[in-house]
């Protein structure tokens, strides 16, 4: 039997517009690469934290306790990892690992429509946020899965 490590989002509307999670994170996906270069950047945590899964639940196992579903397994590591990608965004490091078109316009132009602009001492506008901050439902409905 053989698994598939996922990375993706739980498919919900997104917000009041008629579009969902899955075809926002499509869209990013398509222009940014953001899962993937994630990946790319953790890919040997991320072997790391699923040999590790299976190596405790291996030596359960060998102690006499029952051997549980893969998905049960791998769930803590896995949140933990998916966890990070939301770092990874929050923090603005998207920005700094070589994504094309990244920071974005918006960004540069610190536009967000989550937050009202405020006035600084010198009057001019200012919201200091990274890239892909308006992205919450996408953001928040990220994981990472195993599928047999």
């Amino acid at each position: 039997m053989s698994y598939t490590l996922c990375l993706g989002v739980n498919n919900i509307p997104y917000d009041n517009s008629n579009k969902t999670t899955h075809e926002v994170a499509e869209y990013l996906e398509d222009h940014y690469g953001i899962i993937q270069k994630f990946y790319d950047l953790n890919e040997s945590e991320i072997s790391e934290d699923l040999a590790t899964a299976m190596a405790d639940a291996l030596e359960d196992f060998a102690n006499g306790n029952p051997l549980l579903p893969i998905d049960l397994i791998m769930s803590e590591n896995l949140g933990e990892r998916a966890e990070k990608f939301r770092d990874f965004l929050d923090t603005g490091e998207v920005e700094r690992v070589g994504i094309p078109g990244t920071p974005t316009k918006r960004s540069l132009q610190r536009i967000s429509l989550r937050f009202k602009a405020k006035k600084t001492r010198k009057g001019k506008k200012s919201i200091s946020r990274s890239s892909f901050l308006d992205t919450l439902f996408y953001r928040n409905s990220f994981k990472i899965w195993i599928e047999d």
